[in-house]
C-alpha cells in the first residue's frame, strides 16, 4: 500500500513541475490543464485503494481466512459500487493502514497543488492577467479549505496495541501454523466401503492432490472451524477433523462414506 501511494506522489511531483514551467507561457488554460491534472491524480489514489483490497482478498484466500475474507469482499463491493474511499473514523480496523495512506498521499498532493496555484496567480498577475490570476486564487482557496477538512479527519495519533490483543495474535498464528505443519505432506486416505484408497498429497501454498500422476484429482484446501476443507477440482469435497494427529478420521461429500487418514510423511 505505502508503495503504491509513494508512486502515486512521485508523479504528483513531476505534474507539478511541468505545469509551473507551463504556467509561465501560457494563460488561463494553465488551471484547466492543472484542474484536470489533480482530477487524474485523485483518481490514481482512489484506484490504488482498490488494488490493496484485491491484494488483502488474494492474500486471505490462501490463508483460508473465510471470515475476513468475506469482510473485504464486501468493501470491494461497496467500492466498486460508490467508488470513495472510507474516512479513517468510520473505517474497520483491518482497513485502517491503507485507508490512512490515502488520505496522507491526498493531503501530500493537496499540499502540491496549492504550491502551483500559487506560483500560477504570480505568474498570471506579473504578466498583467488579472482574471487568471484571480481564478488560480479562487481554486487554490478551495484546495486549502479541502486540506483543513482532510487533516481534521486524520487520527491524530495511533492507540497503541495492547499486550493483550498481540498475545492473542500470536497464538491464532501458532496454532494455524502447528495445524499446517501437520497437514503438509502425504497422507494414506481410504474413504467409505467401496474400496477407494489413494495418496494424497497436501502443500503449504494451499494446493491438494489426490494421486502423484498428471491426471489425477486436485484442488485447494482450507482450515475451517473444527476441520480442514479440501476441495477438488472434480466438484466433490472431503475434510479431516481438528484436531490432527498421525491418523484423523473426517467426512466426505457422499455423506455416509467417512475418510480415514494416516500420515506417511
Amino acid at each position: 500500500m505505502r508503495r503504491t501511494m509513494k508512486m502515486v506522489v512521485m508523479g504528483i511531483v513531476l505534474m507539478v513541475s511541468a505545469v509551473l514551467l507551463r504556467a509561465e507561457q501560457t494563460n488561463s488554460d494553465a488551471l484547466l490543464t492543472l484542474i484536470v491534472k489533480k482530477q487524474g491524480q485523485e483518481q490514481a489514489l482512489i484506484d490504488a485503494y482498490g488494488k490493496v483490497l484485491d491484494s488483502m482478498m488474494a492474500e486471505l484466500k490462501n490463508k483460508g481466512d473465510l471470515d475476513n475474507y468475506i469482510i473485504v469482499d464486501n468493501e470491494k463491493k461497496r467500492f466498486v459500487a460508490e467508488k470513495t474511499v472510507p474516512f479513517p473514523a468510520s473505517a474497520k480496523d483491518m482497513f485502517k493502514v491503507p485507508v490512512n495512506g490515502y488520505f496522507k498521499a491526498r493531503i501530500t498532493l493537496l499540499k502540491q497543488y496549492i504550491v502551483v496555484l500559487d506560483g500560477l496567480m504570480k505568474v498570471e498577475l506579473k504578466a498583467n492577467r488579472v482574471d487568471s490570476a484571480k481564478e488560480a486564487k479562487d481554486e487554490k482557496d478551495k484546495a486549502v479549505a479541502e486540506l483543513a477538512d482532510l487533516e481534521s479527519r486524520m487520527p491524530k495519533e495511533v492507540a497503541p496495541i495492547s499486550t493483550n490483543t498481540v498475545k492473542m495474535v500470536n497464538s491464532v498464528d501458532v496454532k494455524r501454523a502447528k495445524i499446517v505443519s501437520d497437514l503438509v505432506g502425504t497422507w494414506d486416505v481410504s474413504v467409505g466401503q467401496n474400496n477407494y484408497r489413494a495418496k494424497w498429497v497436501f502443500k503449504k501454498d494451499g494446493t491438494a492432490q489426490q494421486g502423484s500422476g498428471v491426471g489425477n484429482v486436485k484442488g485447494e484446501w482450507a482450515i475451517e472451524d473444527g476441520r480442514i476443507r479440501f476441495t477438488w477440482n472434480n466438484g466433490t469435497w472431503d475434510a479431516f477433523s481438528l484436531p490432527l494427529s498421525k491418523s484423523v478420521n473426517g467426512d466426505s461429500w457422499a455423506g455416509s462414506d467417512k475418510v480415514r487418514a494416516t500420515k506417511i510423511r
